[in-house]
């Protein structure tokens, strides 16, 4: 067998494997739940972080101003969280002790400057 031959073979036997490969079952697709998640009287609402049974993310209210929230699904209330003289707060990270952490904004000279608090 001469090497035009071999790689003619080996041509057709990677054409025929892809083949197969294509036409095996396919696992199903995976099903997903979604919850829709909400702040009462929120003009919008973000989920930006998650422990087992806490929520926390920030919302606008209708005047534009952004809050901090936590969602505990133990009492199945919202707590609104804003820093003391900020005019944007929002939490993003939570973890399994329930401490909770964000950012918050305080500073109208520099209003991109954004500062970081821990509870």
């Amino acid at each position: 067998m001469n090497r035009y031959t071999r790689r003619i073979i080996l041509s057709v036997a990677t054409v025929v494997l892809a083949g197969l490969v294509m036409a095996a079952p396919r696992p199903a697709t995976a099903q997903y739940a979604f919850t829709t998640v909400d702040v009462p009287g929120a003009a919008s609402t973000d989920l930006v972080g998650f422990a087992a049974k806490t929520l926390v993310g920030d919302f606008n209210d209708a005047g534009g101003n952004t809050h901090g929230w936590l969602f505990s699904a133990t009492s199945g209330e919202f707590q609104q969280f804003d820093v003391p003289g900020a005019w944007l707060t929002g939490l993003s990270a939570i973890n399994q002790r329930g401490q909770f952490g964000g950012v918050y904004r305080d500073d109208p000279a520099h209003p991109a400057r954004r500062r970081s608090k821990a509870a």
